[in-house]
């Protein structure tokens, strides 16, 4: 693989502590292939709906360090991401409604699978994408 090729976001320094919307935040990133969401603070977030759509080249997510608790909508939060194979969520992260668009069927590491809409809420786990 080549790593010269990859494409990153560095959000060490971005706060996001009074952010409430995150409508779209990163919509249309078609050529970002890591991002490390380590330090953003989702604390406040009411909104995540199409905030990754269209991330085609994004192939890992780790959304564990979020905290849905006052998430209203996450729609199509994972719209378009074409290449999305693993997934790792925390136990703050809660998915809401049923139409966030994880498609494909999905495995955790006890070997259940879910497909979007289905996936468990509050669950520190990773999820790969087996077809």
């Amino acid at each position: 693989m080549d790593f010269s090729r990859k494409r990153k976001l560095n959000l060490s320094s971005l706060n996001t502590e009074k952010v409430t919307d995150m409508y779209q935040m990163f919509y249309c990133c078609t050529n970002l292939s890591i991002l490390d969401l380590t330090n953003v603070n989702t604390q406040n977030v009411t909104r995540m709906n199409f905030m990754f759509d269209e991330c085609r080249n994004l192939s890992n997510l780790d959304v564990s360090s979020f905290n849905t608790k006052k998430v209203e909508t996450m729609e199509y939060m994972f719209k378009n991401c074409t290449s999305l194979t693993t997934l790792k969520t925390g136990t703050n992260f809660k998915f809401i409604e049923t139409d966030y668009d994880l498609s494909g069927t999905w495995q955790n590491t006890a070997g259940a699978t879910f497909t979007s809409g289905t996936f468990p809420s509050n669950v520190a786990d990773t999820y790969t994408k087996i077809s």
